[in-house]
């Protein structure tokens, strides 16, 4: 059965889902990038930028306690919670 291939391999294919949208891998704007270069461009910061943000002083990190259970959060500052989100 020809057709059965062609709609196994439409099933599985590696889909990115975000904010009620879902689309291919390969439509993803980080996909094949192969530069630092347009990574940044791509983030709409530039390259030094990108060097910055991705130092761990860059998160904040703080203690929750929930249920009995510690748990440690380590949160983005929000520069880097908008390149995250990007």
């Amino acid at each position: 059965m020809p057709g059965m291939k062609s709609v196994a391999k439409r099933r599985f294919k590696p889909r990115i889902k975000s904010k009620n949208k879902s689309y291919t891998l390969k439509d993803s704007a980080l996909y094949n990038l192969t530069t630092k270069k347009r990574l940044a461009a791509v983030l709409g910061k530039t390259v030094s930028e990108l060097k910055t943000l991705s130092d761990d002083s860059n998160y904040r990190v703080f203690d929750i306690e929930n249920e009995k259970k510690l748990r440690e959060i380590q949160a983005p500052t929000l520069k880097l919670d908008i390149v995250h989100t990007r």
